[in-house]
């Protein structure tokens, strides 16, 4: 029977670290796996499945209505998204810290009520370590047969591989994605707004000078004209550009802000199935404490009893 220190307690502390270099399976790129049939499938990585929800929606909308002027209260609803953004990755980064520390604390304590053990009747309950017939037997059923460490240090690295995975890297790709797009399309067009604003003032400063002209009753001459009609071409072309781009971000920003629970529910399910599995996992390995229990109950009987004899 396993004791408490064999069941919960690494004998290579620094063997969780291993998990953080493992993480890769959120990249730029989809990449290939193999499904139970031996063929090859793509697995559609959180930046991809992003990208392509948000460009199919902002193609899809046909533009009908100048929608410049909403850029200002949607940009103010973006920066409020991009900081809960922000957080959510913090948060998460934090959870996965926080875990890590509480199964080293707790390898720590247990490996100290082993030590304190040594020499006592508890030792086999409590910190007596496993023997070479059980460590192979744990070997076959690990995740990772590379680490020196028992079968809860090992499903700790799982846990933690697992969840940097799919919870860590789906909010950083999540964060990433969004925060590119929308930073990339307002550079384009406050660089257009200001193509449309420096011709507004050109146009309105070559037809006062037109207006002038008329109301002191001379004749504008030919290239002063010229001028001002290539510039009132030159504004409609950027008023039709910038409205164009504006529209467009417009309804990528609504798709990142208000439709933007479509990639939470991702993030949300990563993160249910991962606790799941972790609890069920938890459950297989601790559940075994009760038999550490009866069996100290009865160590603790028998060695009271030679005592008092």
């Amino acid at each position: 029977m396993p004791s408490l220190r064999s069941s919960t307690c690494s004998r290579d502390s620094t063997s969780s670290s291993s998990a953080n270099k493992k993480s890769s399976v959120f990249k730029k790129n989809a990449t290939t796996a193999k499904n139970g049939e031996g063929t090859t499938a793509v697995v559609v990585t959180a930046q991809v499945r992003i990208s392509e929800r948000l460009n199919r929606a902002v193609e899809a909308v046909s533009q009908t209505k100048n929608r410049s002027p909403e850029l200002v209260p949607l940009t103010a609803d973006w920066e409020i998204t991009k900081k809960k953004l922000r957080l959510v990755v913090s948060l998460a980064k934090d959870y996965a810290d926080t875990t890590r520390k509480m199964n080293t604390s707790r390898n720590k304590f247990v490996m100290h009520l082993g030590l304190l053990s040594e020499k006592s009747p508890l030792f086999d309950d409590v910190g007596k370590p496993l023997n070479g017939e059980s460590t192979q037997i744990l070997q076959t059923i690990r995740e990772d047969p590379t680490t020196n460490s028992t079968l809860a240090a090992t499903q700790g690295i799982v846990n933690e591989r697992e969840y940097n995975d799919r919870v860590v890297d789906y909010a950083i790709e999540w964060e990433k994605t969004v925060l590119e797009q929308v930073e990339s399309e307002l550079k384009k067009v406050r660089k257009l707004q200001g193509d449309r604003s420096y011709y507004e003032k050109k146009v309105d400063t070559l037809r006062q000078k037109a207006n002038n002209l008329e109301e002191k009753g001379k004749t504008i001459p030919p290239s002063q004209e010229e001028r001002l009609e290539r510039n009132e071409t030159k504004l409609k072309e950027a008023f039709v550009v910038h409205e164009k781009e504006a529209g467009r971000l417009c309804v990528l920003i609504e798709e990142v802000t208000s439709n933007g629970w479509k990639d939470l529910y991702h993030l949300v399910k990563n993160y249910c199935k991962w606790e799941s599995n972790r609890v069920s996992r938890e459950t297989d390995i601790y559940s075994e404490l009760s038999t550490t229990i009866d069996s100290m109950k009865s160590t603790y009987k028998i060695n009271s009893k030679k005592k008092d004899l």
